[in-house]
């Protein structure tokens, strides 16, 4: 609980699982086995969906800039942000702002 509160709080933060472990007062090792054990996917791969999905609400929600959302989620940059993106819901987040509804 404490880490979901940690990562949802401050999705923009440089997350670790070292700094996540440490965070909840655990080992890095422990830490990614435990959370994988009662989630179903390592700590970096939550921090990677969650940030997707956020940016997809902040999108939807907005006329708030790639760039800009790619900042708030945590993306060192907007390319990188939107390969991921692209990745994940299998069109580029400018679709978002061309035709709203649509994803």
């Amino acid at each position: 609980g404490q880490a979901f509160r940690l990562i949802h709080n401050d999705i923009a933060r440089g997350w670790t699982v070292e700094s996540l472990g440490s965070a909840v007062g655990m080992s890095r090792s422990r830490f990614a086995e435990r959370f994988r054990e009662l989630v179903g996917t390592t700590p970096m791969g939550y921090i990677a969906e969650w940030r997707l999905q956020r940016a997809l609400h902040l999108l939807r929600g907005h006329k708030a800039s790639v760039k800009s959302v790619a900042t708030q989620v945590g993306f060192q940059s907007a390319a990188a942000f939107t390969r991921a993106f692209a990745a994940r819901f299998g069109h580029p987040p400018t679709h978002l702002n061309r035709e709203p509804g649509t994803a």
